[in-house]
């Protein structure tokens, strides 16, 4: 009986031991609660996008069957129906795979292609020498990848150049930048104003390259980014950098 006794003693310890959580063990540590995202106050610049833009592009036609690639079709980051002031507009898209190469195209109305172009990166500023994009007319360009296997045709945007009167008026009032604002800052916002997603997005980008540590640009170009949803990644990424820069970081 006093082995019994001492053995149902032991196991009373033994339980006694764990229930104080004396084992040596270290209790789990506890996660941190998530922080909350950082709400934006959203500007609304509606109006850079005259329609719908469609559906994203997944896969592409090869052999007669469809199958999805590595990295996809390129995405152009624009409108899929934008007005430029320019006749030489800068194009930019995305894509996902390694491919460093690609061929931009130009249609017309009539689906003739006008300009065509082999590049290397993910942008292409028209030439301007080449013809330029005629006042008045709506064009679409598009961009694949050289290599096909590592994606294929983009969704196509549409360009719409100004027609001659509005070119006239905007180049007046560019003319006529308000005191106290320099010549290239009055462009970017004449651009923002007037809705012409293409010199927009192109005059801002200008000025942040020339003056890398303002961060008052980068807000400015996230907040035409933040009008598309195709471009949001890029409005997160200049609104970041425009709070690290006013933090003191780069």
């Amino acid at each position: 009986m006093s082995v019994l006794a001492g053995a149902r003693g032991a196991i009373v310890a033994v339980s006694i031991f764990l229930a104080l959580g004396m084992t040596g063990q270290q209790p789990p540590e506890q996660k941190p609660p998530d922080k909350k995202p950082v709400k934006r106050v959203r500007v609304n610049l509606a109006g850079f996008e005259l329609a719908p833009q469609p559906p994203a592009q997944s896969s592409t036609q090869l052999g007669g069957g469809t199958r999805t690639l590595a990295g996809g079709d390129p995405a152009p980051l624009a409108p899929s129906t934008g007005r430029s002031y320019t006749g030489a507009p800068v194009l930019v898209w995305r894509h996902a795979s390694q491919a460093q190469k690609f061929d931009v195209r130009i249609l017309d109305e009539k689906g003739t292609v006008v300009h065509r172009a082999s590049v290397t990166g993910r942008h292409y500023h028209y030439p301007a020498d080449a013809p330029q994009l005629a006042p008045g007319a709506t064009y679409r360009w598009t961009v694949q990848p050289q290599a096909s296997m590592l994606g294929g045709t983009s969704p196509q945007a549409t360009i719409v150049r100004l027609p001659a009167d509005e070119i006239a008026a905007v180049s007046e009032q560019l003319a006529h930048p308000t005191a106290g604002i320099n010549d290239a800052e009055w462009r970017a916002q004449v651009f923002t104003d007037r809705r012409l997603w293409y010199d927009a997005v192109a005059a801002w980008t200008a000025l942040i390259e020339k003056f890398p540590a303002r961060a008052d640009l980068r807000e400015k170009r996230g907040q035409v980014y933040d009008q598309l949803p195709v471009t949001q990644e890029l409005a997160d990424e200049d609104f970041a950098a425009a709070e690290r820069l006013r933090a003191g970081g780069r």
